[in-house]
């Protein structure tokens, strides 16, 4: 795992000496990206999670990202993310980044309560949502505003 990781983070940092052919100009090009942007590995399975601690300790990785959908499917507790398990596997990722310094990260739990625990583990890094969510949300608080217009002549 450590090993798959390193090369894969070896080709985004240094994209001109991995198995891209782009040009140079590109390859620039792909390298600002990087140095503006974050490079944050998902753990979404078990096996993951046990590995936090050697992929964390990848030089380039930024942030460990917990998947929470995929990574609960995976132990048979799908959406639990209070369950002691998730909890246990938060913990282990949390303990991998303190020691390699790296950013603990979540997507996809909305519950503040929740969210308010993992902080106090560690977490600094909170995905809000995404663009298909948040229209969603917004198609259904506008649908509930209009039902609640009076129509003309109904009582």
């Amino acid at each position: 795992m450590y090993q798959k990781t390193k090369q894969k983070v070896h080709i985004l940092l240094h994209p001109e000496l991995g198995e891209s052919k782009a040009d140079k100009f590109v390859n620039a090009f792909i390298i600002t990206l990087i140095i503006l942007n974050v490079i944050a590995v998902m753990l979404e399975t078990p096996e993951a999670i046990g590995r936090a601690g050697e992929i964390a300790a990848v030089p380039g990785v930024d942030m460990l990202l917990i998947g929470p959908a995929d990574l609960t499917a995976e132990m048979g507790i799908l959406g639990d993310f209070r369950h002691a398990r998730f909890r246990e596997a938060m913990a282990a990722a949390a303990a991998a980044c303190r020691t390699h310094g790296k950013v603990l990260g979540i997507a996809g739990v909305s519950d503040l309560e929740l969210l308010r625990d993992y902080i106090a583990m560690g977490l600094r890094f909170i995905n809000a949502g995404n663009d298909a969510g948040f229209m969603v949300q917004a198609g259904t608080a506008q649908a509930v505003k209009l039902r609640g217009l009076e129509l003309p002549g109904k009582n």
